[in-house]
């Protein structure tokens, strides 16, 4: 399973939305997001070029750039 570290989440929580996590919060958002990445990749695996790419880190990445205003 890909793996999403907590620290991680609470960052893009703060940066994209202004939203402070706990901790547990943050380490369930991250199995669930760990979990999630870990099914993308296999649907991918089994039908390339047809699994969404919305969701790539670098979309995300992106987004998180234009919400700030970069």
């Amino acid at each position: 399973m890909a793996e999403v570290k907590s620290a991680t989440v609470k960052s893009i929580a703060r940066e994209i939305y202004g939203y402070d996590m706990s901790d547990d919060a943050a380490q369930a958002a991250a199995r669930v997001a760990g979990a999630i990445a870990a099914g993308a990749e296999g649907l991918a695996a089994l039908a390339p070029g047809v699994a969404d790419t919305s969701f790539s880190y670098p979309m995300l990445i992106a987004e998180a750039s234009r919400l700030r205003g970069r």
